[in-house]
């Protein structure tokens, strides 16, 4: 049974884990989000406030020189069009089993009643596992 106590503490540590990287990589993602909405809104001011003035060659020049209409796009661009803003998490790493500790441990779980929590846990670290075996590419 000492086996499954490891099991389930190498699942909360590989839940531990990807909860705190996916917690850093959705603050990170959160700034890069609020910075485009920020210079969105400046960029918005501006347009606006050319908006009010007379269209003329120059004004129609100066917007495409200075390259703001461009970053008004590709601003517009990144912020509606990605919606993990570019983020790579990372794969989980798996703990491989031997073939004596994957039947100690279908033994033990079968012992237990079908109505046990630890089905259910172990159903969750199967996904897991095999959301794990997708990442790597195996």
């Amino acid at each position: 049974m000492s086996w499954l106590l490891s099991l389930l503490a190498d699942l909360l540590g590989v839940f531990l884990r990807n909860r705190e990287s996916t917690a850093e990589k959705l603050g990170q993602a959160e700034t890069k989000a609020q910075d485009a909405q920020a210079d969105v809104s400046v960029l918005h001011k501006e347009l606006e406030a050319a908006a009010d003035a007379p269209v003329t060659n120059k004004a129609m020049s100066d917007l495409l020189n200075n390259g703001k209409l461009a970053w008004l796009f590709f601003a517009l661009f990144c912020t509606s069009c990605v919606s993990d803003h570019g983020i790579a998490y990372p794969c989980p790493a798996l703990r491989h089993w031997s073939v004596v500790d994957q039947q100690n441990a279908a033994a033990d779980l079968e012992a237990l009643p079908q109505d046990s929590p630890v089905w259910g846990m172990m159903r969750d670290y199967a996904t897991m596992r095999e959301q794990g075996r997708a990442c790597e590419g195996e």
